[in-house]
């Protein structure tokens, strides 16, 4: 009588050496277990025995590895980001810098000269308003085609800044500008 051998399959397995080294460690110092191919079908069978409706993943230690060049590169593109924002706000400020000094430079240029008639070299008097033709805020900003209160903020901005341009401050509300003349 001749014993057949039941067929079988042959399964390669791949892990990293440390964990390899530690099979090793086990069979070595477990006589229950003939060899790691043993281990293996022990540790399989007892997997399928077990018949956990919801089996847990085993964490594969090149995951780990992996998840954490992930982790850094993911950190390296939103430290790029933010740098990239700050220069954007950056740029966005000396836009809003450069646009003011536009509009200043708008504003200045269509302002009238000193008018002839004036109460302590500031205030036009009140009967001579329209001969001394200064303009409002409103004005300026149709002239120009701007927003009205970014031209009223920069225009008293203006006033503050410098004694080039004046505003009505008394008989007038504030309502009127002007800039000073060349023979101021």
């Amino acid at each position: 009588m001749v014993a057949l051998m039941p067929e079988t399959t042959t399964k390669t397995v791949k892990v990293p050496d440390s964990r390899a080294e530690k099979w090793d460690e086990y069979v070595q110092e477990n006589p229950e277990v003939d060899s790691i191919s043993h281990l293996i079908r022990l540790a399989v069978q007892r997997e399928i025995d077990n018949d956990r409706p919801s089996a847990q993943p085993v964490a594969d230690p090149t995951e780990d590895t992996s998840s954490g060049e992930i982790l850094t590169a993911v950190q390296g593109i939103q430290t790029a980001v933010s740098d990239l924002e700050e220069r954007m706000s950056a740029l966005e400020e000396v836009e809003k810098a450069e646009a003011s000094y536009d509009l200043q430079k708008a504003i200045y240029a269509v302002l009238p000269e000193d008018p002839d008639c004036v109460i302590d070299d500031e205030i036009p008097g009140p009967e001579n308003v329209e001969e001394a033709d200064p303009i409002t805020a409103r004005e300026i900003a149709q002239l120009l085609g701007a927003d009205y209160p970014e031209v009223e903020g920069t225009i008293d901005g203006m006033v503050e800044a410098t004694a080039e341009v004046q505003r009505s401050d008394v008989n007038h509300d504030g309502r009127y500008y002007w800039k000073r003349g060349a023979g101021q």
